[in-house]
């Protein structure tokens, strides 16, 4: 279990394991969806990939067409 201290400013640093599991880097967003008593952290999807959480949309041709817009 890797574990971090938050600060008394309510800030914790993200430890590198899990900045390098999930390919963080220095500027990038993070989301944090709290169930229950546990709160899960997920790289936060990039604006320029706005259809990114739909399956269907996610095919090659998909991405060329969207480039256009």
């Amino acid at each position: 279990m890797i574990t971090s201290r938050v600060t008394s400013g309510g800030e914790t640093t993200i430890p590198h394991e899990i900045r390098d599991a999930l390919n963080l880097r220095g500027g990038e967003e993070v989301r944090y969806d709290v169930q229950g008593d546990t709160v899960v952290l997920t790289k936060a999807m990039q604006v320029s990939e706005p259809f990114a959480v739909f399956e269907e949309w996610r095919s090659e041709a998909d991405r060329i067409a969207y480039a256009e817009l």
